[in-house]
């Protein structure tokens, strides 16, 4: 029993008992059939139905897309229209009426079907939507703290309740148009140019706020934006508290204080970026002249690539901090990834403290995803540096360790065996006993806030479990301290498990039939060459809505669907998912640029392979290619036998 009420509106009586046949077939519950639009909107307001079915000719003088429109000022409930007409003149209008789709009669019972559950679905995620709307909107305006939005002109936008009491004023629509800069004394300190530096700083601004009568109250003040501020139409978002209540203002800025962690991380590898977008912009713009002139671009292309690569390397830096990473695993040694930072680790340290690098070039292979090692790294570096006077003295080395029995941590319990020991040690203070079991703990800090917020240290804990590692700590009061983080040897039968192959039997492409699901035009694109370049057909959709018409309304057959996992109103598992309900064998390949949460794997899912983003068109090719061999293998070794 499908538990959808539909309401019919269709003046031919024939017809119109002939959708509702299906829809009881089906199990929809049928409340009613209207044939004019002015029946219909006489029992709106008390209608318990959840999609109405809608004829564009009506009886009466009210047509459908009249009746439409009154029907939505009074309820908000999907309406699909039915109409013989296709001509330009119908769907314009049929637009205007904010209409949850339209079906060509005679309607086909599975087009139907279809289009009542795509648009229950879009009805309940839009209620979704303005729920979580109206959630934010009550956050924002019910705050103890006083928030507003300002323009780039620092003209105030939107204000809450609690802005508007501390404002002296009695009502929002008031402060609107009004500049922040009239509220503030301070005139040297909040020229729109300080101002704007204080936004990319993300800093907090203590200073005097001048109510409308003239009363002064001390505030600390914060803004922050998502935008680039040299677009016309950025806006700012502030928030600003009574600087008496600390506790509340701690509590506030927990977010912000983790986008500062992620600016300091983003200023160590600016250098990098720019050295890639130089490498870039280089090789395109030699590669037109030497094609004129025909000489080999091969070396261009090849220099476009690495930079690609480690362009992808540094992106995935930024995200470990957030724990949003993919888990790239692979066999490496901790000295090859070491030399591979030296040069940022220099830039990051200052001029006036001195850094040391010892590595062991025969250390253990360990398994380990080579982008969070690098954070590990860099996090301990920078929170050494800030240990340390100048003068003095970072020392990071990699060295094998064997372990003939277990050794316990305040933190762990390191098992007997063969480590590879990642050493960061300084000669600073020191770290008092007092605190030391609390510095991995989220926003634990006992720096200022200009130079710490607390999230180094916790990304340090959290990727060396995640990575299946050990830490220890050694510090001495007055002396410094040394973190060690050991790394287990890795099982060599895992080194075939993650390699990606370069090359595979292209013949098994030919003529294939390929749907390829994507919300992005330009991984479409991409992923379109490259299966037409092996010589498969290729369909196209940029949602899951798409590709549930061309297969199950347009009744088209495909050897496999590559399938992005995180897109809108329904996900890439969800989809596979209802196609496999009536077509079981449908073979699948994922391709996401998120992690893959446990929630998402269940049995119906589990054996479908991803690649992660970004991925070299070989690896996707063999993930395509061994889904589509794997049943081939299995009947061949039937045959044989």
């Amino acid at each position: 029993m499908q538990d959808i009420r539909i309401c019919i509106v269709e003046d031919e009586s024939i017809e119109a008992y002939d959708i509702k046949r299906i829809l009881s077939r089906e199990g929809y519950e049928v409340l009613g059939i209207y044939s004019s639009g002015e029946q219909f909107l006489s029992s709106a307001q008390s209608l318990l139905a959840d999609i109405v079915l809608m004829d564009i000719r009506l009886a009466g003088k009210l047509n459908g897309i009249e009746t439409a429109q009154k029907f939505h000022q009074i309820r908000n409930i999907p309406v699909i229209f039915l109409t013989a007409y296709s001509d330009d003149q119908t769907l314009n209008d049929f637009y205007k009426s904010n209409p949850h789709g339209y079906l060509i009669k005679p309607v086909d019972s599975r087009e139907l079907i279809a289009s009542i559950q795509i648009a229950n679905i879009q009805h309940k995620t839009n209620l979704d939507i303005e729920r979580s709307e109206r959630k934010y909107r009550n956050l924002f305006q019910n705050s103890m703290s006083a928030n507003f939005i300002i323009d780039k002109e620092l003209k105030i936008i939107d204000c809450n309740n609690a802005f508007v009491e501390f404002s002296g004023f009695s009502d929002s629509n008031e402060l609107v148009g009004q500049s922040l800069l009239d509220f503030f004394q301070e005139d040297d300190l909040f020229d729109q140019d300080k101002l704007y530096s204080s936004i990319s700083k993300k800093a907090l601004v203590e200073t005097d706020f001048v109510s409308k009568s003239g009363d002064i109250k001390k505030i600390l003040l914060t803004l922050s934006s998502d935008s680039d501020l040299d677009d016309p139409s950025s806006q700012v978002r502030g928030i600003f508290l009574d600087i008496s209540d600390r506790y509340v203002l701690q509590q506030q800025l927990k977010q912000s204080q983790k986008m500062e962690a992620l600016g300091r991380l983003a200023g160590g590898i600016a250098h990098d970026f720019n050295n890639i977008l130089t490498v870039i912009l280089g090789y395109t713009i030699l590669i037109p002249d030497k094609m004129e002139r025909k000489i080999s671009i091969d070396n261009d292309i090849d220099g476009i690539r690495n930079a690609a690569d480690k362009a992808a390397a540094l992106t995935k830096q930024l995200l470990a901090l957030s724990r949003n990473q993919i888990m790239r695993q692979e066999n490496i040694k901790i000295s090859e990834i070491v030399r591979g930072m030296e040069k940022m680790l220099l830039r990051i340290v200052p001029e006036n403290k001195i850094l040391e690098i010892s590595v062991d070039e025969n250390d253990l292979n360990v398994y380990v995803d080579k982008s969070q090692i690098e954070m590990v790294i860099l996090n301990l570096v920078i929170n050494s540096s800030d240990a340390i006077l100048d003068g003095g003295l970072i020392t990071v080395k990699s060295y094998l360790l064997h372990l003939d029995e277990a050794r316990e941590t305040l933190f762990d319990l390191i098992e007997p065996g063969d480590y590879s020991v990642l050493s960061v040690r300084d000669n600073g203070s020191g770290i008092p006993k007092d605190i030391l079991g609390k510095i991995f703990d989220p926003f634990f800090t006992t720096k200022t806030p200009d130079k710490g917020t607390g999230l180094g240290l916790s990304t340090v804990d959290g990727i060396v479990k995640q990575s299946g590692g050990h830490i220890e700590i050694l510090t001495e009061n007055g002396k410094g301290t040394e973190f060690r983080i050991y790394f287990k040897q890795s099982e060599v039968r895992r080194i075939t498990q993650r390699k990606i192959k370069t090359s595979c039997d292209l013949r098994i492409f030919q003529n294939r039939k390929i749907l390829i699901v994507e919300d992005d035009s330009g991984m479409r694109a991409l992923m379109k060459n490259i299966f037409e370049e092996v010589g498969a057909s290729v369909s196209l959709a940029m949602n899951p809505g798409e590709a549930i018409l061309l297969i199950e309304e347009k009744h088209n057959n495909y050897d496999i669907i590559i399938s992005d996992i995180v897109m809108p109103l329904m996900s890439g598992h969800q989809l596979i998912k209802r196609i496999r309900k009536f077509k079981k064998s449908q073979k699948a390949v994922f391709i996401s640029g998120y992690s893959v949460n446990d929630q998402f794997v269940n049995e119906t899912l589990k054996n479908i392979p991803v690649v992660f983003k970004p991925f070299h068109p070989d690896e996707l090719l063999h993930a395509v290619s061994a889904e589509l061999t794997a049943n081939m293998k299995k009947e061949n070794i039937k045959n044989n036998y």
